[in-house]
């Protein structure tokens, strides 16, 4: 997850993936850390840089969270 979150090295690892299926998730679920966590890890994902899916045809986020917390996380 430490790839998704600071964005590191994500271009290398996507390289030739027709398609990302996300599914990483908080450590935490305050909510503050959490919102944090998802909404860092979702721009690194769908940034141009580092993540460079532009070139990735499909992004599949699956989450574990009741809805109610993944609605405030995000």
């Amino acid at each position: 997850m430490r790839i998704v979150v600071i964005g590191e090295g994500l271009t290398g690892a996507l390289e030739g993936a027709e398609v990302v299926v996300d599914v990483s998730n908080s450590q935490t679920f305050e909510d503050a850390a959490a919102r944090e966590f998802f909404t860092r890890s979702a721009t690194n994902l769908l940034a141009d840089e580092p993540g460079d899916l532009a070139g990735v045809p499909r992004l599949t986020p699956v989450e574990q969270m009741t809805p109610a917390a993944a609605a405030r996380a995000r």
